[in-house]
């Protein structure tokens, strides 16, 4: 579990929901780490968690995505879904601005799934390490189902 690892070291999951490998997302931007290596958990549940501690440095406009910094500067992109940006906002709640600080396992933003679903769109919560060039990253073996605060990744920087 997440909870057993340093606050500072790992990437927690999001969201509850099936891990899926970087290399089999549906978005090639994502899956060919145009923007960096990551992973994305396909949602059981509709509020994305934060996953690391750390300064909220980015909020979309339309609430599908969102950055955050940790202290030691290493940086998380959140993409909730696939051609979500699409959607202009109608089925995401943000519940926090840039510039807060803000704890792993805190709410950051809902969404509604049904309607992802409905506009034929892949729900898909991806997380991606935008300056991973500056860390090694661990990945757990063997993650398939995963709730939020299970432990994906180990970080630490170069």
């Amino acid at each position: 579990m997440f909870f057993n690892r340093k606050a500072d070291s790992g990437i927690a999951a999001s969201v509850n929901g099936n891990y899926t490998a970087q290399a089999d997302l549906s978005d090639t931007a994502f899956s060919q780490g145009l923007m960096g290596p990551g992973f994305g958990i396909v949602p059981e549940s509709e509020d994305v968690c934060c996953p690391i501690e750390g300064k909220v440095t980015m909020v979309f406009p339309t609430g599908h995505a969102l950055g955050i910094t940790r202290e030691d500067g290493m940086e998380l992109l959140i993409h909730i879904g696939v051609d979500t940006v699409n959607l202009k906002g109608n089925v995401f709640k943000v519940h926090v601005h840039e510039g807060d600080h803000v704890k792993q396992g805190e709410i950051l933003i809902s969404f509604n799934k049904e309607l992802i679903l409905q506009a034929d769109l892949d729900p898909t919560v991806i997380h991606v390490f935008t300056n991973a060039d500056q860390y090694t990253i661990r990945y757990h073996p063997g993650l398939g189902h995963v709730k939020v605060g299970d432990c994906i990744a180990d970080t630490e920087k170069k």
